[in-house]
């Protein structure tokens, strides 16, 4: 099963369709780097609002696939390091 990250507040509509399509989904509340890394590094996926991810972060997670941002924009994520991945 598919380990999905939900970091800040995503509508209970949002989880229920992950639910069904069987994703192991979970929200990370602490947003402390460390904590984050930990986290992070067996997920397949991340949805999230306005938390930094950079290079450190996200060079963890050796499963990511798919970092989804609710909202607008993705100022917040390192693009150029993924886009290298």
């Amino acid at each position: 099963m598919s380990k999905v990250a939900i970091i800040g507040p995503h509508h209970q509509d949002g989880w229920g369709v992950l639910q069904k399509m069987n994703f192991d989904v979970f929200e990370i509340t602490d947003l402390s780097i460390k904590n984050l890394i930990k986290e992070l590094k067996d997920v397949e996926g991340i949805a999230l609002r306005t938390t930094k991810l950079d290079e450190e972060i996200l060079s963890k997670g050796s499963k990511l696939k798919i970092v989804a941002r609710h909202g607008e924009g993705y100022d917040s994520v390192d693009l150029k390091y993924l886009n290298r991945k």
